[in-house]
């Protein structure tokens, strides 16, 4: 998950969020410019303030990132939090 407005130490459990999320199926790209690295990504919720995205791209907490989102434009943001859930 990405923000724009948030801090770093929002933690992963319950949900804090001051603006409501709608969740979406947008394609996009996030790159990471202290490595010079990006990938497609798939932002599956999004709000005023942030995205939940599904990439396979990785990045620390805090790590500043810049999101493009198909139709919408490009955004500067910082990785808030991260979740990796494995299917069975």
């Amino acid at each position: 998950m990405i923000s724009a407005n948030r801090p770093a130490s929002v933690t992963p459990f319950g949900d804090k969020r001051k603006t409501p999320r709608w969740a979406v199926g947008i394609k996009g790209k996030i790159f990471v410019p202290d490595r010079q690295y990006g990938e497609e990504c798939l932002i599956s919720d999004l709000s005023t303030a942030g995205a939940g995205l599904k990439t396979s791209c990785s990045a620390a907490l805090g790590t500043k990132v810049v999101l493009y989102i198909d139709e919408f434009g490009r955004y500067d943001a910082t990785i808030v939090q991260s979740y990796r859930r494995r299917w069975a």
